[in-house]
């Protein structure tokens, strides 16, 4: 065999086995949870602090959050965000930080509301769909008797 025949088997196989191995990688990559990808969701409730209230305030509007492929958006009283979002295992996805869009003012209230909900949004997070809600419950430890870290929503599609 010419060294260029062995060259261009070695280029050949080399090619082969990079494509084989990011087929394998797509193969393994998990989908987005179709329960709640594409979907428009009221954030309802945020599960943080037992001492304060989990419900939106009384006249604040409520946050929407959309999840998508690779990613979420969400829109409130006191401005839009977006973040990262990598899908694990089935039920199981991992939020990235949310990152100021556009800032709007808002009173004390909201802006405290708000504030809470985008400290809960990071994190590995297990998806529960009882239809039509939605509780992203944070996974890890937590104290005996309270809830799990996370925040509620219903569909607003």
């Amino acid at each position: 065999m010419s060294g260029r025949s062995a060259r261009a088997g070695r280029v050949a196989g080399a090619v082969c086995l990079t494509t084989l191995m990011a087929a394998s990688l797509t193969a393994c990559a998990a989908s987005p949870d179709e329960r709640i990808a594409g979907k428009r969701w009221q954030v309802t409730e945020i599960y943080d602090d037992p001492a304060l209230p989990r419900g939106v305030p009384e006249g604040t509007m409520p946050p929407m959050i959309a999840f998508g492929r690779e990613s979420y958006t969400g829109d409130g009283a006191c401005g839009s965000f977006q973040g990262a979002l990598t899908w694990r295992d089935e039920g199981i996805v991992a939020v990235g930080e949310p990152q100021t869009v556009r800032e709007a003012e808002c009173d004390a209230v909201a802006r405290t509301w708000t504030d809470r909900l985008r400290a809960q949004l990071a994190g590995e997070f297990v998806v529960e769909t009882p239809d039509p809600d939605l509780r992203m419950t944070a996974v890890g430890d937590h104290p005996a008797g309270e809830a799990a870290p996370g925040w509620a929503a219903v569909s607003g599609d």
